[in-house]
């Protein structure tokens, strides 16, 4: 018996595989502003959370907010070595720890790990 995945657990997987798909096809243009093996692994840790999300794999859970939490320090880190207004700084810090808050609420529901068992 096939397993019933939410709607929510489907974008969150799609979301993951465009994320690899934007960091592995960008590399040339990331790795001027971040070390290639960072941008590399990043895309192979969305790619493979995300398809096997999709399969309702519980270590692509631990794996997706893993890979998540470690682009938003790495996004964090690089908003501060670049220059720009303080608002700037202080938006996009606040849109980082969002979108991470976002996904670990999510993936961390009673509801949601139930289905990966």
């Amino acid at each position: 018996m096939e397993k019933k995945r939410s709607v929510g657990v489907m974008v969150f997987g799609i979301l993951a595989l465009l994320f690899s798909f934007a960091y592995l096809t960008e590399i040339s243009i990331l790795s001027k502003v971040l070390d290639t093996k960072i941008v590399v692994l990043m895309g192979f840790g969305f790619l493979i959370s995300g398809i096997f999300l999709l399969k309702l794999k519980n270590w692509a859970r631990i794996l997706f907010l893993f890979t998540a939490g470690a682009q938003s320090l790495v996004y964090i880190w690089w908003n501060f070595t670049v220059k720009r207004d303080f608002l700037e700084h202080l938006v996009l810090l606040f849109v980082a720890i969002l979108l991470f808050l976002i996904f670990y609420y999510f993936f961390t529901r009673p509801k949601i790990k139930e289905q990966f068992k």
